[in-house]
Order: structure tokens, then C-alpha cells, then sequence
């Protein structure tokens, strides 16, 4: 999804870990945007702004690229959309949520360090369990 001319209002940033030390498996990172449907040389009818906001809205849920103001984030999804004032014969304004998911690096960062993968992870494998 291509959101042009947006402003930002908020952004966060979530490690994801497994186990209560620093093996961090990935990332989500949130954003909410707020941005304008135009159809500025329409003089009467919805129907252009209104068919902007029922395709915005059918991609609710689904994977996609997510590009903001130029900007490639990567593989995302639009999490929650809704649509603000406006006359809508000409101009709607929409804020949406978006989801991205980051991978982690899946090395062990210091083999080591006693908190290490191969030390807490591997190890508590027991012999007779199988790699898959």
C-alpha cells in the first residue's frame, strides 16, 4: 500500500525475545498515519472518494508492501483504518494503524557469554530429543 503526502502520529518500536535474555528472535514495529482522499475536480457525487475508501479499507488484514511519503518499511499490514471529516464529494481524511514485522538475527551473539543460545537453549534439549 502507497500512502503519499501522510503526517506521522505515532511510531513504536518492539523487540521481540524469547526467554527473559537478549535473544531476540525479531521486531514489530506500529505506526499510525493520518492522511487526505483528494478528488479535488469532482463537483458533485461521492462516488471517487467513496471507492478510495472501500479499497483502503478491503486491505485490511492483508500482507503488502507498505510505502510511506517514498519511504519502503517492508512487508506489512494495515491493522485498522477510519475515516474522519470531510465533504466527501471532494476530500475525506483517513488515520490508519499499520503492523510490520521485522526479523531478528537468529545468530548466537556470544557464544561466550554464560546467557548465550548454545549455553540456555541447546543444552536444555534434552539427548534423546531430535533437531528438526
Amino acid at each position: 500500500m502507497n500512502f503519499q503526502d501522510v503526517k506521522l502520529l505515532s511510531y513504536d518500536h518492539k523487540n521481540n525475545f524469547w526467554g527473559d535474555s537478549g535473544f531476540k528472535y525479531g521486531s514489530t514495529i506500529s505506526i499510525s498515519i493520518k492522511g487526505y482522499i483528494l478528488n479535488l475536480a469532482n463537483a458533485f457525487g461521492v462516488k471517487g472518494v467513496f471507492d478510495a475508501c472501500k479499497t483502503l479499507a478491503d486491505s485490511l488484514g492483508s500482507k503488502q508492501d507498505i510505502v510511506i511519503n517514498g519511504i519502503n518499511y517492508g512487508l506489512g499490514k494495515i491493522s485498522n483504518v477510519s475515516f474522519d471529516s470531510g465533504n466527501w464529494v471532494r476530500v475525506t481524511e483517513y488515520t490508519v494503524s499499520v503492523e510490520i514485522l521485522k526479523e531478528g538475527d537468529l545468530k548466537d551473539p556470544d557464544p561466550t557469554q554464560e546467557d548465550s543460545f548454545q549455553n540456555n537453549v541447546i543444552s536444555s534439549i534434552s539427548n534423546s530429543s531430535h533437531f528438526i
